[in-house]
């Protein structure tokens, strides 16, 4: 079965080279690769150009945004099965061939998504939300997995099949900085998200182009715009955002069933279990570590 990964990139000199690189160490021969840049100035298409023999299409012409070229890309796909890595974060050593083998083995798996982890500016492994966690069907048909809610569903540990973008109507290119939030939605009117119990990927914490950062009004803006939260809903995510300890307290009593893959040891395979699970992603003693680091 055939992964497609797009990298949609523009002026990513400074990162492109670790996000091509933890590419090529977990590809498989199976894997697509497609980068897919919107006209660089910068030493952008050089760097790329050093890993040409790993890279399996390659455009660069000016686009209408990261959208744009992520779509551009799936349109040009080969693949049972798509991911897109942007140009600033990572995959782990193992990300491809696990993805693969668990779409292989298990038909009912239409879209899956690992345990999310995080990266510094110099691509260091910073930590892993490292408990399983309830995605609920019918809260992120809603909306609800946001900032201030139950948190995001994290875009680069996330990976599908191509039948399911199809179905689903695909990125909707109106959007410039939520299309991922949208996207999510319009899967769970389709399918049951599976949570993989291991991480898969890493996104890159500080980095200076991170859109969710530099236009955060603009993408919630947009998140209000096709989230269908009420009023209360809307004033415990105000809550919820100006504390941590809030918001955590609030996913910890957000119960659901969810649908884990896991590695069971004794039959060396890996296996689907349904669970009760809440929302929160963090242990107590998590909780409890990041707050005293942060103390000090």
């Amino acid at each position: 079965m055939m992964i497609s990964i797009i990298t949609p990139c523009f002026n990513a000199e400074k990162t492109i080279e670790k996000t091509i690189l933890s590419i090529i160490s977990s590809k498989t021969k199976d894997t697509e690769y497609i980068i897919i840049d919107g006209g660089s100035s910068d030493g952008t298409v050089d760097i790329i150009k050093k890993y040409e023999k790993h890279i399996d299409i390659f455009v660069s012409e000016k686009d209408d945004g990261m959208y744009h070229a992520i779509s551009k890309g799936i349109e040009k796909s080969s693949g049972d099965i798509i991911g897109w890595l942007n140009a600033d974060d990572i995959y782990l050593p193992w990300t491809l061939s696990t993805v693969q083998e668990i779409f292989n083995n298990f038909n009912e798996v239409k879209w899956l998504t690992g345990l999310p982890g995080f990266c510094n500016e110099n691509g260091q492994y910073t930590g892993i939300r490292s408990n399983a966690s309830a995605y609920i069907n019918s809260l992120m048909r809603k909306g609800w997995y946001q900032d201030g809610l139950l948190g995001h569903i994290q875009q680069e540990s996330t990976f599908w099949r191509k039948e399911l973008y199809d179905i689903s109507g695909g990125l909707d290119l109106n959007l410039k900085y939520a299309g991922d939030f949208k996207l999510w939605i319009s899967f769970a009117k389709e399918a049951d998200l599976f949570h993989l119990d291991i991480p898969l990927a890493a996104f890159r914490k500080g980095r200076g182009n991170q859109i969710s950062l530099k236009f955060s009004k603009e993408y919630n803006n947009e998140v209000y715009s096709v989230s269908r939260l009420n009023f209360l809903v809307r004033l415990f995510k105000k809550i919820n955002d100006k504390s941590l300890i809030l918001n955590s307290i609030f996913k910890f009593f957000v119960f659901g069933k969810t649908k884990i893959i896991g590695f069971s040891q004794p039959q060396n395979k890996w296996k689907i279990v349904n669970m009760y699970l809440n929302c929160s992603k963090n242990s107590i003693k998590d909780l409890r570590l990041a707050f005293f680091l942060y103390r000090k």
